[in-house]
């Protein structure tokens, strides 16, 4: 989450790689396994980062920026995961397979997503402050993980989006809530869907 600008060994942004192309590749792979067991269900974990985003990552993934920020970047690795998911939806039921895809995000959560992704370091000075900022001001981890079991295991509907029930939904108890429109635009889930193919160098469902 917000690191530094970064490449990977396969030519990509860090954020992006990790956070979209990485599971992209991972779910196409295990398709096999997932139709076979009847009723299967993809949960992407976004974030309500994906706000930040002012657009969706459709360019050339392998050309860097002039400029980079890392917090713009992030955004758009969780408008991502929402686009992901939506288009999944649509692929699979344009298919006929038995798979939901669902999503969510924890709300404002005391990890050490933030101060790992600002430090790299899973200790020290600014890693500790940053850790005991998260454990004053956010929620628990528990209470951020009920999203994703929420979406993983309840019965909605496929393309549902589950975060916490609070004010800006930083905090409270899971419920199904609305993305931006911009993660629920069509064209932008196919287009990211066709550059992820490329990229990855996997066609399906």
């Amino acid at each position: 989450m917000a690191t530094r600008r970064q490449r990977t060994v396969d030519g990509l942004d860090l954020q992006l790689a990790t956070n979209h192309f990485g599971p992209f590749l991972l779910t196409g792979l295990l398709l096999p396994q997932l139709v076979a067991a009847g009723d299967a269900r993809v949960v992407a974990v976004s974030s309500n980062g994906h706000r930040m985003a002012r657009s969706a990552p459709l360019g050339d993934p392998r050309t860097e920026p002039r400029r980079y920020s890392r917090w713009g970047v992030y955004g758009q690795t969780k408008l991502a995961n929402l686009l992901f998911t939506h288009e999944l939806d649509r692929r699979a039921r344009e298919a006929g397979l038995p798979l939901t895809a669902t999503a969510a995000h924890p709300g404002y959560s005391a990890t050490h997503l933030l101060s790992y992704g600002q430090t790299l370091k899973g200790s020290g000075g600014l890693t500790s402050i940053l850790d005991a900022t998260m454990r004053a001001t956010a929620q628990s981890a528990e209470m951020g993980a009920l999203p994703t079991l929420m979406a993983a295991t309840a019965t909605v509907p496929s393309g549902t989006y589950v975060g916490p029930n609070g004010i800006g939904e930083w905090r409270g108890s899971p419920h199904v809530v609305t993305p931006s429109r911009l993660s629920r635009d069509p064209k932008a889930a196919r287009l990211l869907w066709e550059i992820s193919e490329e990229t990855v160098g996997l066609r399906w469902p």
